[in-house]
């Protein structure tokens, strides 16, 4: 009874996967590829050229009632503060109360596709 159920598996095999289209490559209706422009090879990257990142800035968004710090690269918090509540820590006794210690953040975002992920922080 087991080779009846253990036999077809190694006769019939799945079938592959049809291949994935190249990145950027935006195929028509026919199948056939779109013409691109060329790139002159000045502006073409190069993988010996450096990567340059934007300074990391903190947009400071607050009311009555709180204060929010919001990195511009990720979009994570960096600063959560309640303005009405007193802090009961004693070394920030008396400040209005911090939701994030300094230094952490939370909410950092990210792009997920099957399995690969992007964090927009870098």
């Amino acid at each position: 009874m087991m080779i009846i159920a253990i036999a077809p598996s190694f006769f019939f095999k799945p079938p592959k996967p049809a291949p994935r289209p190249v990145a950027g490559a935006d195929t028509g209706a026919a199948g056939t590829q779109a013409p691109t422009a060329a790139v002159p090879a000045a502006a073409a990257p190069t993988a010996a050229a450096p990567l340059t990142r934007m300074p990391v800035e903190t947009v400071t968004v607050s009311g009555p009632l709180y204060q929010y710090g919001i990195s511009t690269r990720g979009g994570a918090i960096l600063q959560a503060t309640l303005n009405r509540y007193r802090a009961l820590n004693p070394d920030d006794r008396g400040q209005p109360v911090r939701l994030i210690r300094p230094g952490g953040a939370i909410n950092q975002l990210a792009v997920v596709v099957g399995q690969d992920t992007l964090r927009l922080a870098d």
